[in-house]
């Protein structure tokens, strides 16, 4: 049989498949802290593997800049095209920009206000988005908890159980809201959902909490990227006033500070965003070779039967199956119709939908059954490719009363067997059955005094 290659293949698969989806999101858990230390998000990249990369809409980074999310190419040009203006550029003097520095300065103070109210700000609203998470957690445990209590209701009632779901504390045990305690009919009395109906409501606001749930975390990850990139624009402001100050102060012949500042802040910028770039890049290389990955255990997957039988172990079962039929039809079977007996795709023995065949099958009819088994599965061995060896051998097979002209039947059949070595023990009456071997072709008599099997 291909069943066990089969069954070893699918756990094979399975492994793969939660291998993958196990370095998917701690890749992808990576990448966003790996984004947020340089004050950014990713965009793009699919929660579950996927067989084909880039995705259509190609993953990417955003930076924070004035309050926004901008791509990172654009927002890395930018400052290499200022770093180019400046440095060609001479430095000013202290004197030469003593008006615009001051103007500066009082600009960048009231910057600094105003970021650090939208700080706070965002602060609030992350803490208030915290809240409303845990909120919806606890309500999730909650419906996880009914769903639980309602399957394992529907169980008890399937096995029989005939007792009704207590009302508690006179809350109904759905949604939890205070029924009346009136027994008065007061309007329409609505008509309470069945178990199962509650089961699909359950799972249905299940999954809308788990969504609500999601869409509330990200929302968090996202207001923490935004508030540390205005207090690392908070910081740089605050540098810049300080420059600024030191410039207004400086002898007017000196450097201005502020100019030379600004040049090393937007190169240590670049910097900073061209090593975030190549780490990301290396990412989305770890990414390619994951979905490379999982494209070849998809198509490996789709190889897998759906049962757990190949084509080949389905022709061998039906084989199985047509033998023992044919051979019970010949046997004299009259317990059951021989059409009605089927070989087990679980465990491969003979059946009967709704019966047990030990128990409601005659003893005679057992013993023609085993006959027809036996020599079913070492027909099935020679006709396909198997482990079988060919040789069967019976101690005793016709037990049971079962009549002569059944048991000849049965040494017919195995005489027919090409390729085949079949030993028949039995203490038969040795004339009768000479003259019945005789007439079935080739075979070979070997009498026993006293054991067969003796000490030496």
């Amino acid at each position: 049989m291909d069943a066990y290659k089969i069954a070893i293949e699918k756990a094979a698969v399975q492994d793969e498949v939660a291998r993958i989806r196990a370095g998917w999101g701690t890749l992808r858990t990576h990448t966003a802290k790996l984004a947020m230390s340089g004050a950014a998000i990713v965009d793009g990249i699919p929660g579950e593997p996927v067989a084909t990369w880039p995705p259509e809409v190609p993953p990417r980074l955003l930076i924070s800049h004035q309050q926004t999310w901008v791509p990172f190419r654009n927002r890395l040009e930018e400052l290499r095209q200022r770093l180019a203006t400046l440095e060609g550029e001479a430095v000013p003097r202290a004197a030469e920009v003593a008006p615009k520095v001051s103007a500066d300065l009082k600009e960048n103070e009231v910057r600094l206000a105003d970021m650090e109210g939208e700080v706070a700000r965002l602060v609030e609203q992350m803490e208030s988005d915290r809240s409303e998470a845990l909120a919806l957690e606890a309500r999730l445990g909650t419906l996880r908890d009914d769903l639980r209590k309602h399957k394992d209701l529907r169980r008890l009632t399937r096995l029989g159980s005939t007792d009704q779901a207590p009302l508690i504390d006179g809350l109904c045990p759905v949604c939890h809201q205070e029924l009346p305690g009136s027994l008065l009919d007061t309007g329409r009395r609505a008509v309470p959902m069945s178990v199962d109906q509650n089961i699909e409501f359950l799972e249905e606001q299940v999954q809308l909490f788990e969504a609500v749930l999601a869409n509330a975390r990200e929302t968090i990850a996202t207001s923490e990227v935004r508030i540390q990139a205005h207090r690392s624009a908070i910081d740089n402001v605050r540098q810049r006033i300080r420059f600024l100050r030191e410039t207004a102060t400086s002898p007017g012949s000196a450097p201005s500070v502020d100019a030379v500042a600004e040049r090393i802040q937007v190169d240590q910028r670049i910097r900073d965003l061209e090593r975030l770039g190549a780490a990301f890049e290396d990412a989305l290389a770890e990414f390619a070779q994951l979905a490379d990955e999982w494209k070849r255990v998809q198509e490996r997957r789709t190889r897998l039967p759906k049962g757990a039988l190949s084509p080949n172990d389905d022709s061998k079962v039906r084989h199985l199956e047509e033998s023992i039929r044919k051979q019970l039809r010949s046997y004299g079977m009259d317990s059951l119709q021989p059409e009605t007996i089927g070989i087990s795709r679980g465990n491969y023995e003979p059946e009967v939908a709704g019966l047990n065949l030990g128990a409601d099958v005659s003893a005679s009819d057992l013993i023609r059954l085993e006959w027809a088994y036996l020599l079913g599965l070492l027909e099935t061995g020679l006709r396909f490719p198997t482990n079988h060896s060919g040789v069967l051998i019976m101690d005793e097979p016709q037990q049971q009363s079962v009549e002569d002209k059944d048991f000849r039947a049965m040494l017919r059949y195995a005489a027919g067997i090409p390729q085949a070595q079949v030993i028949v023990a039995t203490s038969h009456e040795r004339l009768s059955l000479l003259q019945f071997l005789d007439s079935i072709g080739v075979h070979q008599v070997n009498d026993f005094e006293g054991r067969t099997i003796a000490r030496t």
